[in-house]
């Protein structure tokens, strides 16, 4: 079970996606990178029917980006989270 929280809804999704990763590494110890993190860390978009499907799928696209490239973030960011569509990308 992951647990997170922020002062808003994109501040902790962005901490839950911090905290799978966290689960799976010590994030400490990944060195930032910028050009990794913009060649990977940008354009992570997924959609749901509802809050819950939203975070699932939110948590998947990071796993999938994860898995297809190696990138580990130290830090996400919810650049865009749209409720009328239960979108969101970072």
């Amino acid at each position: 079970i992951l647990h997170s929280w922020g002062s808003d809804l994109p501040g902790a999704l962005a901490s839950l996606a911090e905290a799978m990763f966290g689960y799976m590494t010590s994030l400490e110890s990944v060195a930032a990178n910028e050009r990794q993190g913009a060649e990977h860390g940008t354009n992570v978009a997924a959609r749901g029917h509802d809050l819950h499907s939203l975070v699932y799928s939110f948590l998947d696209e990071w796993l999938f980006n994860f898995h297809d490239t190696g990138f580990v973030p130290r830090e996400v960011t919810v650049s865009e989270l749209r409720r009328d569509v239960w979108s969101a990308a970072s």
